[in-house]
């Protein structure tokens, strides 16, 4: 009678996450975080729609279509520069392999990376799923950029998101605020995932 489960991070030291992922039946594996997988995990699933929704309404000024993966929306994809700031497993991994399977040239850094700096203010569009408050600054950013926050860290006045808004906020031609940004759209995506499950599990 259950159409998706995800496990709920972070777990307790004692229990390995990838151990008790892999026993996630994949026709039910609505986060995506199965090898073989049939959904793509709803961050990555949330990043693209944001960008393409850049691209058709903001950039274009049309009509956004559903497929939030259009080959038009790839192609224009395909031509920037882009740098995903990060690797962890719930973010950083999960958006690198869709953007891989997208054939999706990208740079990816993290904590060892020396200076980040030197990739990011060359970007057309940055994706930081770093989770560190204002890890992005507006002098590693160049005139125009994109920035799509997905890391969210807690704070004794609420949450902050990867780079201060007012600061990026003259330089960027777009961005996404945090709270209120991915999150909400991530959550679309995984409700989205489920209802799916459960249509396919319905009908067979």
């Amino acid at each position: 009678k259950v159409h998706g489960i995800i496990i709920q991070r972070p777990l307790p030291p004692s229990i390995s996450a990838a151990s008790l992922t892999k026993r996630v039946s994949l026709v039910k594996d609505v986060d995506g975080f199965c090898e073989k997988s049939p959904f793509h995990p709803p961050v990555a699933c949330a990043v693209m729609h944001m960008l393409s929704e850049i691209y058709f309404r903001k950039i274009l000024g049309v009509q956004k279509p559903a497929d939030d993966y259009s080959p038009e929306f790839i192609r224009w994809f395909k031509t920037k520069q882009v740098v995903l700031m990060g690797r962890g497993d719930i973010a950083g991994k999960p958006i690198a392999n869709v953007l891989r399977k997208e054939r999706i040239r990208f740079i990816q850094t993290n904590s060892s990376t020396d200076d980040p700096t030197e990739f990011t203010v060359k970007s057309d569009i940055i994706i930081s799923a770093v989770g560190k408050p204002r890890v992005i600054t507006a002098n590693m950013i160049g005139e125009g950029a994109i920035l799509i926050g997905v890391g969210l860290t807690k704070t004794n006045s609420g949450f902050s998101g990867d780079y201060d808004e007012a600061e990026i906020g003259e330089k960027a031609a777009f961005y996404t605020p945090t709270p209120g940004g991915i999150s909400p759209v991530n959550v679309a995506c995984l409700i989205r995932n489920v209802v799916t499950a459960a249509v396919h599990q319905t009908e067979k």
